[in-house]
């Protein structure tokens, strides 16, 4: 996980980091030294911290209090091991990136968070689409066609102004790239990107730490991750965010009914759903 940090600072790319609470403990325990780094990336604005919940429980299987009480755990834990302000930290991640809006939104919101509530959540861009069978989000199951809407913000009706931020799929499923096909699939994205010449769009990639830190993934991460970053930083045309910087609210393209829905592999073919049930 250091390695991939340096990576960050080496190249001068900002990271947007959730380190759930169960792990934030370990490391105090084994490698403190981890979080003086972390901290030292976050006042050189070189990181942004994410919240979640302390364990990574899904949320709609629980109750609100103990959502709350999920929630205040990680805030104080961001708090107490690395001497953050609680209330600087105003994006969430999702366990298992399992939305939703019903039962998760009025808890993110709630101001007795240690953060005053929550503003911003990750979210599957396919997410975005109204779900079913022959769905639109079916369709872009199948055809993956890029299209602005996925790559804007969008204010979550019924959830007290919460935004949704969208992960990009065709990023996720590239990086770190392992092939040739990946390193085509990203710079055609970071073409199109370009070309819709607007500050409004933004390409998220979220996806587990260890992946590119291949911490059970392919060995190669970490170097395959560098050579992303080191061709990032070569384009004049994309600028690397902090996600709260980026999302401020002339940037939100309007207001967007969003239904219960996961990624892909989690719905499908790990067969537990577009609700996990």
């Amino acid at each position: 996980f250091e390695r991939i940090l340096s990576l960050h600072e080496q190249y001068g790319v900002p990271a947007n980091l959730n380190i759930s609470g169960t792990l934030l403990e370990s490391i105090a325990w084994y490698r403190p030294g981890f979080l003086k780094r972390v901290r030292s990336l976050y006042d050189r604005g070189l990181l942004e911290i994410v919240g979640s919940c302390y364990a990574q429980n899904i949320m709609r299987f629980f109750s609100y209090n103990h959502n709350l009480a999920q929630l205040n755990e990680q805030l104080f834990l961001y708090e107490r091991h690395l001497g953050i302000d609680a209330r600087n930290i105003k994006v969430f991640w999702p366990p298992e990136r399992v939305w939703d809006t019903d039962h998760i939104a009025p808890v993110l919101r709630d101001p007795r968070l240690l953060n005053g509530g929550y503003r911003f959540v990750l979210v599957d861009d396919r997410v975005l689409l109204p779900g079913g069978v022959n769905s639109p989000r079916s369709e872009y199951d199948n055809d993956r066609r890029w299209r602005k809407e996925m790559f804007q913000a969008w204010q979550i009706r019924n959830s007290h102004g919460l935004v949704a931020l969208p992960i990009a799929t065709t990023l996720r499923e590239c990086l770190p790239p392992r092939d040739p096909q990946h390193w085509e699939r990203l710079e055609a994205q970071f073409d199109w990107l370009s070309e819709q010449k607007s500050t409004s769009l933004v390409g998220i990639y979220a996806d587990d730490f260890e992946k590119p830190a291949a911490v059970g993934w392919d060995d190669r991460g970490p170097a395959q991750f560098a050579a992303f970053l080191d061709r990032l930083t070569r384009r004049d045309d994309l600028t690397a965010v902090r996600l709260s910087a980026w999302a401020v609210p002339e940037r939100v393209a309007g207001v967007r009914t969003i239904e219960p829905g996961t990624f892909f592999e989690l719905a499908h073919e790990f067969g537990a759903g577009e609700n996990y049930d």
